[in-house]
Order: C-alpha cells, then sequence, then structure tokens
C-alpha cells in the first residue's frame, strides 16, 4: 500500500489516518501483514502494539506534547527488551525507580541546571504518582489536586504544605516520604500500584486524537 492514495477516502488518503481510523473501529489488526502471526504469536503482538502507541503519541499535532526523539529511543529500546510499553506511566515509573527522571524531561527545559524548574518538575511527578493510586480512598480529590497545583506554582514543594483543620479533624495532603539523598525521586514509589493502561490501540480511542503526518517527531 502506498503511503499515500489519492483514491482512498478522504480520511484515509495516507498510513497515519487510516490507522487512527482501524484504532477507532476497533480493527487494528486489520493493519497487520498475517504473515507476521500478529493474532497469533503474544510476542509480536506486544511488540506491534507497544509499537503503534508509540508511534501515535508522536502523531500529536501539538509539538509540546509529542515525545522527543531521546524518549522516543528509550520507549524503543524498553520495548526491544521485552518490557510493555502501554504508556508513558510505565515508562516514568521505571526511570524513577532506577534513580533516571532527569531522562524523561527534555533537556532544553534545564531540569539538572535550574533549580526552580527541577522542583516545579518532582513536585509536578509527586502529584501525578499520588492521582495514579488503585484505591481511590488514597487518591486526592480534584480540589486537593487543584490547591496542590496552586502551592507548586506559588513556589512551595508538596512537602511544605500546611496542615488543615476542618470540625476537628486533620487532613493532610497524601504525600510519599521522604527522599533518600541519593535519590531525590526513590521516596516516590512507596506504596504505589500500577493501574490498567488507560490507553490501547485494541480499544476505542478518543476521537479527540490529532495527527501531523507531515511532520517529524
Amino acid at each position: 500500500m502506498p503511503a499515500v492514495d489519492i483514491t482512498r477516502h478522504r480520511h484515509e488518503i495516507n498510513l497515519s489516518n487510516l490507522a487512527i481510523s482501524k484504532i477507532q473501529k476497533c480493527a487494528f489488526d486489520e493493519l497487520i501483514d498475517s504473515r507476521l502471526g500478529y493474532n497469533s504469536d503474544e510476542e509480536v503482538k506486544r511488540t506491534t502494539t507497544s509499537v503503534a502507541e508509540l508511534a501515535f503519541q508522536c502523531l500529536q499535532q501539538d509539538k509540546e506534547i509529542r515525545p522527543s526523539m531521546e524518549n522516543v529511543l528509550q520507549q524503543l529500546k524498553i520495548i526491544q527488551g521485552g518490557e510493555s510499553m502501554e504508556n508513558l506511566s510505565n515508562l516514568a515509573i521505571s526511570k524513577i525507580q532506577k534513580c533516571a527522571v532527569d531522562e524523561l524531561i527534555d533537556s532544553r527545559l534545564g531540569y539538572n541546571s535550574d533549580e526552580e524548574v527541577k522542583r516545579m518538575t518532582t513536585s509536578v511527578a509527586e502529584l501525578a504518582f499520588q492521582c495514579w493510586q488503585q484505591d481511590k480512598e488514597t487518591r486526592p480529590s480534584m480540589e486537593n489536586v487543584l490547591q496542590q497545583l496552586k502551592t507548586i506554582q506559588g513556589g512551595e514543594s508538596l512537602e511544605n504544605l500546611e496542615e488543615v483543620h476542618d470540625d476537628n479533624k486533620r487532613s493532610k495532603s497524601t504525600l510519599p516520604p521522604p527522599s533518600p539523598p541519593y535519590c531525590e525521586e526513590a521516596g516516590l514509589l512507596k506504596n504505589i500500584r500500577l493501574p490498567p493502561s488507560p490507553v490501547s490501540v485494541t480499544a476505542k480511542w478518543a476521537t479527540s486524537v490529532s495527527t501531523t503526518p507531515n511532520e517529524s517527531v
């Protein structure tokens, strides 16, 4: 099939649009050459699915949310190594476990050279991991998330949030334990359980996914 086929429907005029159309219809397997064994070989299915998810991250129209080439390379290495790369959250947790959260950050942001960037990035990451808890009782409410984001924006780290007293009931934001000196991010993972992937190429995708077929990552 050519990369561009003007005889097809306008939504399928190029391979990227055709792929998104098939995924939205839960027909991803129709894109795969049957000789590859997508439906019979679990390893082929895992690898193909992971690469497809990475490809669709790269097709986001907003360049600010597309992964960098460095990030793409890291994800491809993970896929090649046999790990499931269903979404960026798995990559993030993997990097934090290895005390390598800086590898997730675009070097142009100045994570390693600007203390304010490092503070805000680390604080937002801590908040994000709180929101990923499987047990809804331990996840912060939207009101709490908003309060913490305002605190971060105002120049405070999450560790400095003050205790809130309401009707003699003590409530405090759910925070990770203090980070050990050898790795600022290591403390984020305590008691964290990974939720199922919210995005999959084998399930329906939101119709708001935008593509930019002619742009590079």
